[in-house]
């Protein structure tokens, strides 16, 4: 296992303790209260130094979210996938790169119409930003082709663990009590500048010249959000009837497809009787 990978391990450990903290604090059933968890599959978009175009690759994770108030949530995040790009030099492919990465944050999201409007948990679409902070690691390898300034440049591979901080806009789709449907736009800044595992290139002289520090990328995701358990904030008040329509609707059209179902069970499993003979 790499080094940097090991330091990865512990530093989720040591992000995650707040949250076993928060949870061993109050009782094991109360701690779930408004806890949900989603799971996200989108794109990344890497603009590192390396990158001229082909920037678009693919991410997936989950998030666990727990509410604090009515419109504060603590967020947890673990997200990984690959990142890829290609540099032109003077439209000649000069050097690629692919890599593969975990990232993990933990900080905060904000909802401000629950925040204006009043708390309410049937609100159809409910709009929100996060911002959190972290580590990734990486695992990159750089190749070098005609347009790189040294003929037959060996690849460059470089992993480890950098810190890193990303915040973002995010907006929530109600479908009923337990799932709901999200999209995030994550743009993430690095405290590093491998990445991309390209942090300086050589002149033909020999001489090693430094890119600009800080790789940076954002992620395009979407996914569905499970309520663990339901949350102990009530809605506003001016809600409540909105809320009670919204909520029958719901289970007014799950227990008319259960009640036709078994309507047709009993329709089909109807027992035969012969006709009396006169």
């Amino acid at each position: 296992m790499p080094s940097g990978f090991r330091y990865f391990i512990t530093l989720i450990t040591i992000l995650i303790i707040p949250f076993v903290s928060h949870a061993q604090y109050r009782n094991s059933v109360s701690f779930w209260d408004g806890f949900t968890v989603s799971g996200l599959v989108g794109v990344n978009f890497f603009y590192g130094d390396l990158v001229d175009k082909s920037r678009t690759s693919y991410s997936g994770g989950a998030v666990a979210e727990k509410e604090f108030n009515t419109y504060l949530l603590g967020r947890f995040q673990l997200m990984g996938g690959k990142m890829k790009g290609i540099q032109l030099v003077n439209d000649v492919l000069s050097a690629s790169f692919t890599n593969m990465y975990i990232d993990a944050a933990i900080g905060a999201s904000f909802r401000p119409l629950d925040l204006i409007f009043g708390y309410y948990k049937q609100r159809p679409f409910n709009p929100y930003i996060f911002l959190q902070g972290g580590i990734i690691y990486y695992d990159a390898t750089e190749e070098f082709h005609e347009g790189y300034p040294v003929p037959n440049a060996p690849d460059r591979i470089r992993s480890g663990v950098s810190p890193q901080v990303s915040f973002g806009p995010g907006l929530s789709y109600w479908i009923n009590p337990r799932i709901s449907i999200r999209a995030e736009l994550n743009g993430t800044y690095v405290f590093g500048d491998e990445i991309d595992a390209h942090k300086e290139w050589e002149s033909p002289e020999g001489v090693f010249h430094s890119t600009k520090s800080n790789d940076y990328y954002y992620t395009v995701t979407a996914g569905i959000t499970y309520l663990i358990n339901d949350s102990r904030w009530k809605n506003d008040p001016k809600y409540n009837r909105k809320a009670y329509l919204q909520t029958r609707s719901v289970y007014r059209k799950s227990s008319l497809k259960s009640s036709n179902k078994s309507r047709y069970k009993k329709k089909k499993h109807k027992s035969y009787k012969p006709r009396k003979r006169r």
